[in-house]
């Protein structure tokens, strides 16, 4: 794969480990912060949702899709831009000090955007995020190389940084489409079929097993387990702790599934799921079972609560549904569009600390939905286009306490 442009850090070149940051602690749990792209000009703003107020605004170099990233230290953003092969990381303006048994939370310091030191120079086919990981397939040769998130340091502008990120590469494998991480371990789709496993070492990916997948479609991973959807079947590859080794399973697609748009997994939701025509392929992680639930109309975005005790899809008639997230069952449901009136387009979901959020471009706002009663509650007037949307949370688990 091609080179990076240079190395990532922020104008004086420096890295380094997290101090306690200057701001302001809250030990209350608070509603955290939303990011918002607009589909079509090429910046980001970031939402405080407690005071419903702007935090600040990313130029980036074109639209981009959101993402998530993992660290539990680091609340931040990945902005992936293929229309100019290259994405950038941002800081939205809040601090998760961990202490292991409890922590602090920290909002309103300075931020910092990690942005031109991140452009692929060989070529970016695709760029993905998965994992803990940024992955870019390289046009030429079908090598991979991924960033981990967490190596790059705080961003912050008040933080000295020393510490080098860390990348990892597998080249000319002629890869093409799918790069995921389950339990350290990459996966990855080849353009002539099959998907490389590589194990990670401190050297590096190993060489690669090669598992039988035919015409390789969609994929994810989450946890200890990843799936791929291949011509004819599913591929279910899953960590057996016992053995320690991974089992790998054909599992066959259900009646009247198509072959999914994309694939979803998260730690703590129990299934894969899929878009397909006429409804959802939900695939279980505990005992690698798939089955179809039909919907009335097509699945437009799909987002799980943090704890996996939701499943919320946004159907192409503008309608959030609450199912179940281990059978798939609809449990409630709130017709979003007809509350809004005729010629109202919903495009993009996201979920956060009690609230479902649901993007209009043409009207320049994002709908906020409470859960507990699924009802729309005063829309966000964020402006532009808004598309992709991200809530970053802000707790690891357990308590916050004071010293």
């Amino acid at each position: 794969m091609g080179p990076l442009d240079g190395d990532i850090s922020r104008s004086d070149g420096s890295f380094g480990d997290p101090v306690v940051p200057e701001g302001e602690i809250f030990d209350t749990e608070t509603r955290g912060r939303l990011s918002v792209a607009d589909a079509n000009v090429a910046s980001v703003t970031v939402w405080d949702l407690d005071v419903r107020a702007l935090v600040t605004t990313y130029e980036i170099s074109a639209p981009a899709t959101l993402h998530r990233a993992t660290s539990r230290q680091i609340t931040s953003v990945v902005a992936v831009q293929p229309e100019a092969d290259r994405y950038d990381i941002f800081g939205v303006g809040v601090w998760v000090w961990d202490h292991v048994d409890h922590f602090h939370v920290y909002k309103d310091m300075n931020v910092i955007q990690v942005d031109e030191d991140l452009t692929f120079t060989g070529g970016v086919d695709e760029l993905q995020v998965n994992g803990g990981w940024i992955f870019a397939f390289d046009d030429a040769s079908g090598g991979i190389t991924g960033l981990f998130e967490r190596s790059i340091g705080p961003l912050r502008t008040d933080v000295e940084r020393t510490r080098l990120p860390i990348f990892q590469s597998v080249e000319g494998q002629a890869h093409d489409g799918i790069a995921v991480v389950a339990r350290g371990e990459l996966f990855a789709t080849r353009a002539d079929g099959g998907v490389d496993r590589y194990r990670q070492t401190t050297n590096g990916f190993e060489d690669p097993e090669t598992l039988d997948c035919p015409v390789p479609g969609a994929g994810t991973a989450a946890g200890r387990g990843a799936i791929f959807d291949c011509e004819g079947y599913l591929l279910f590859s899953r960590w057996l702790e016992d053995e320690e080794v991974f089992e790998d399973l054909r599992v066959t697609r259900p009646e009247g599934a198509g072959r999914p748009a994309w694939l979803l997994g998260e730690d703590d939701l129990p299934v894969f799921v899929g878009p397909v025509d006429g409804g959802l392929l939900l695939a279980s992680r505990d005992d690698a079972t798939a089955s179809f639930v039909a919907l009335e109309a097509d699945a437009v975005a799909i987002a799980p609560d943090r704890d996996g005790n939701f499943l919320f899809v946004l159907d192409a008639a503008g309608r959030l549904l609450d199912l179940d997230p281990v059978t798939g069952a609809e449990r409630r449901r709130l017709d979003l569009a007809a509350e809004l009136g005729e010629g109202a387009t919903l495009t993009h979901l996201a979920v956060g600390e009690g609230f479902a959020y649901v993007s209009e471009p043409g009207a320049g706002r994002v709908h906020e939905v409470d859960i507990d009663t699924l009802t729309a509650m005063e829309p966000l007037e964020v402006g532009g286009n808004p598309g992709s949307l991200v809530v970053t949370a802000l707790w690891p688990g357990g308590e916050p306490t004071r010293h």
